[in-house]
């Protein structure tokens, strides 16, 4: 366990998790951490060591160079996110008032920081000038005014990373605002579909006064999300994850894009597996870390999640859902599944 008392990840109990690990049991390989603050020292001490680190839980900008070289990461990247984010705006043509809106507590993990540097670093790459807006979600209260007038004079092209409530309440200030509806579009960045949790997938609704308002406003908002695997396979993993955690741990494992994660650490346990097994018919006794690494990265496999592609950096190709909403009455999206970032449509 690499948290703090607050059950945060801590970049300070994760390494010394590691030397204690190393130092007991002299391990193969390393099956995590989880998050990108505990993932970043362990990384830089299973690099020194020659030792492989496979997670699926680091997906920021920063592992990806020539810094950790033991890391395989087989679950979501931002790197990728960020690369998809500049095919929508290539697609469209898209050079300038991009606005990247996100909040971010310092006290916490930042996920949506650091899913947003994944756009900004990949969007700068081409010369797509950015502006962002930071707020602070657990503020006694957010200046929405202040958010719009910024959307007003620098963003027709909004992306967008905070909870669902806080995106809900901006899309309306927006529609109630005197502004030309028409020549703005948001993309709300929910990776794990919280939004769309509800059996009618209506991210507006709340059964409150605000519900046409919001609906009218989400004409404006396009979802972007990780895409749930379809394989038999994994629906069997995450039965028996759902098993496994109330009988063991006795923790309910809900429905959830989250499952994914649980899949890609799966995922990238049966790889190294496959691979140590591989190298060791050639040579017995224990072989380089990096000689292992190496071989997990630029290959392709079946796992529960699907179809697992990892590049030459070791990273993995991720599929993305984005939801468009067609009509407000029916409630009905038209999703568009992203593999290799050439969409597919099909209606829902």
């Amino acid at each position: 366990n690499s948290e703090n008392e607050h059950r945060i990840c801590s970049e300070s109990v994760a390494p010394l998790m590691a030397v204690d690990l190393k130092l007991a049991y002299d391990p193969w390989a390393f099956i995590g951490p989880g998050c990108s603050y505990t993932s970043s020292p362990v990384g830089l001490f299973t690099t020194h060591w020659d030792v492989p680190m496979i997670t699926a839980g680091a997906p920021a900008t920063a592992f990806d160079g020539g810094i950790y070289l033991s890391i395989t990461n087989t679950g979501p990247t931002h790197k990728k996110l960020g690369r998809f984010a500049l095919k929508i705006c290539e697609h469209f043509g898209w050079q300038e008032h991009v606005m990247l809106m996100f909040s971010d507590n310092k006290a916490d993990d930042r996920p949506c920081y650091f899913a947003m540097e994944g756009l900004y670093m990949e969007l700068k790459k081409i010369n797509i000038s950015t502006q962002d807006s930071v707020f602070e979600e657990n503020k006694p209260a957010i200046n929405y005014s202040q958010i719009l007038a910024d959307i007003q004079n620098n963003g027709r092209v909004m992306f967008v990373c905070c909870s669902p409530d806080v995106f809900r309440k901006l899309m309306i200030h927006f529609w109630r605002a005197n502004l030309p509806h028409e020549h703005y579009v948001f993309f709300y960045m929910d990776l794990f579909a919280d939004s769309l949790n509800s059996r009618q997938k209506q991210p507006w609704a709340r059964g409150d006064k605000d519900d046409h308002v919001a609906k009218e406003a989400f004409q404006c908002v396009k979802i972007l999300t990780y895409r749930e695997p379809l394989n038999p396979e994994y629906r069997q993993f995450v039965s028996q994850l759902k098993m496994d955690a109330r009988q063991m741990f006795n923790y309910s494992v809900e429905d959830s894009l989250m499952n994914i994660i649980a899949g890609g650490f799966y995922d990238g346990l049966m790889l190294y597996i496959q691979v140590l097994n591989e190298t060791m018919m050639m040579s017995k006794g224990r072989p380089p870390g990096s000689i292992i690494t190496k071989k997990m990265w630029n290959r392709t496999f079946h796992g529960v999640t699907g179809m697992v592609h990892l590049d030459e950096n070791g990273d993995r190709e991720i599929d993305f859902a984005l939801w468009d909403l067609v009509d407000t009455n029916s409630s009905t999206y038209q999703i568009w599944l992203v593999p290799g970032f050439t969409a597919k449509a099909s209606d829902v």
